[in-house]
């Protein structure tokens, strides 16, 4: 284990201390790190699909206007 030192605002850090004054505060805080950090690795992962597909379909030759909407009315009820 390591211990980590940062700056938050006083208000913060009060209603941190007065919601969980009886559970263990490095659980909650080494918890809500691993979430943040899970959810960046997704936002970075859904940026670079989505920068991937814009680079694919600028390879591809544009539709016709005729095509996106047949694409549009196939396996319509």
């Amino acid at each position: 284990m390591v211990t980590i030192s940062f700056s938050i605002p006083e208000e913060l850090n009060n209603a941190f201390n007065e919601t969980f004054e009886v559970k263990n505060q490095s659980v909650i805080i080494s918890d809500l790190m691993q979430r943040a950090i899970q959810e960046e690795r997704r936002k970075r992962q859904r940026t670079q699909a989505i920068d991937t597909l814009l680079a694919l379909r600028k390879s591809l030759p544009p539709f016709t206007e005729q095509e996106i909407r047949r694409a549009r009315e196939e396996n319509r009820p």
